[in-house]
């Protein structure tokens, strides 16, 4: 490692964090994914960051969207090393009930898609919905199908 990296980065018992986290990040941290296949939670890191929405050369005319990618940890999601990356473009974002919440994505931009999450606190919750809604086209329901709204 170099001095750089080595000076910006913390030891913890079985963790490495990064000062000042992912740069441009709108939004990031620890959240719950709902794998569907073993019916079971998975913490990831998540970033909510405006990228180019196609990177490739000559690919079109590479407008921005607001991305949000997960990572084993902090470090990796720093280093780039993403499992996913999900286009946020009209997206809705749904208060499900407690601290859980659902983003379905929109098949304008690619195989339409819906993660279940899971924050930690209320608070967290409240702050991954505000972020989300200064995501431009991104639907933001605080009120869940019951009538229930965020944090009652």
């Amino acid at each position: 490692e170099d001095s750089a990296a080595a000076a910006a980065t913390t030891t913890s018992p079985g963790k490495k964090t990064v000062a000042g986290g992912v740069p441009g990040a709108l939004m990031e941290g620890p959240l719950l994914l709902l794998n569907r296949k073993k019916k079971d939670w998975e913490k990831f890191y998540f970033v909510l960051e405006n990228s180019l929405r196609d990177k490739q050369p000559g690919g079109g005319h590479g407008d921005f969207a607001f991305m949000l990618r997960y990572a084993d940890s902090q470090l990796d999601a720093v280093e780039g090393r993403f499992h996913e990356t999900v286009n946020t473009f009209r997206a809705v974002v749904k208060f499900v009930q407690g601290v859980v919440f659902s983003i379905k994505t929109s098949p304008e931009v690619s195989k339409s898609k819906t993660l279940m999450l899971s924050t930690e606190t209320v608070e967290e919750l409240r702050a991954w919905f505000s972020a989300l809604e200064l995501a431009e086209e991104v639907a933001v329901e605080a009120t869940n199908d019951k009538g229930e709204a965020l944090g009652t």
